[in-house]
């Protein structure tokens, strides 16, 4: 059955899983069963409108898309997720955006609001023209930066890319922890206690944090937890 329920055939979300390996937009956000559990949690009765696009028997890509009365959007929400955008196969794009266009545009939407898109994705720059040759208004604008880093392998490089004083104080941090403070462990099966821990310290961490703790998102990271485990 359908991660998004009888309106959608599980043939295009196995095509959309398949093809992801080979889209240089593959993240985590970018999966059918992130979005789906995001779905399942807001999506107050829309119907996602999930479309292949194939060119030469090939897909080429997926159009994940969800309407409401007010815009047409991505299946996602900008709070909870990093990026967003269309699974398209790398170097596949304009053939891509050439094609879906009129999938897209035939849903009859008054506004395309497309967010948190990264900045060096091929959507910015090929449904961008064709959408302005095909005569609407585009209006582009920089949103929130996602922090990035490169991990090493090994926990001592990483300790000597941090500040001095901050490597100073984490060595400081584990020191007392190894010195007998009461501490637990969690263990992948119990995934609700744990995400209670986490909840908790995350309220504990800053006002804002604590806001951003609304009954919905909370169900949210709890099923993504339980996916993930």
């Amino acid at each position: 059955m359908s991660l998004f329920g009888r309106d959608v055939r599980q043939h295009d979300e196995s095509v959309w899983e398949e093809i992801l390996p080979k889209c240089s937009t593959n993240t985590i956000f970018i999966t059918p069963w992130w979005q789906a559990t995001w779905w399942m949690t807001f999506g107050d009765g829309r119907i996602p409108k999930i479309q292949t696009v194939s060119l030469d028997e090939d897909v080429i890509g997926i159009i994940p898309l969800l309407s409401s009365e007010s815009d047409t959007t991505f299946i996602g929400d900008s709070s909870v997720f990093d990026y967003m955008d269309f699974p398209v196969v790398t170097d596949r794009e304009l053939d891509f955006f050439e094609l879906c266009w009129p999938h897209i545009e035939s849903m009859h939407w008054s506004n395309l609001r497309l967010e948190s898109i990264p900045e060096s994705s091929p959507t910015l720059t090929h449904l961008v023209d064709i959408a302005r040759a095909n005569g609407h208004e585009v209006l582009v604008t920089e949103t929130d930066k996602t922090p990035y880093a490169e991990l090493p392998e090994r926990w001592e490089e990483y300790l000597l890319n941090l500040r001095r004083k901050d490597r100073h104080e984490l060595r400081r941090k584990i020191r007392r922890l190894d010195a007998g403070a009461s501490y637990r462990q969690y263990e992948p099966e119990n995934t609700v206690e744990m995400m209670d821990e986490f909840f908790r310290l995350m309220r504990l961490s800053s006002d804002e944090k604590s806001r951003f703790l609304i009954k919905e998102n909370i169900i949210f990271f709890t099923n993504i937890a339980a996916e993930l485990t």
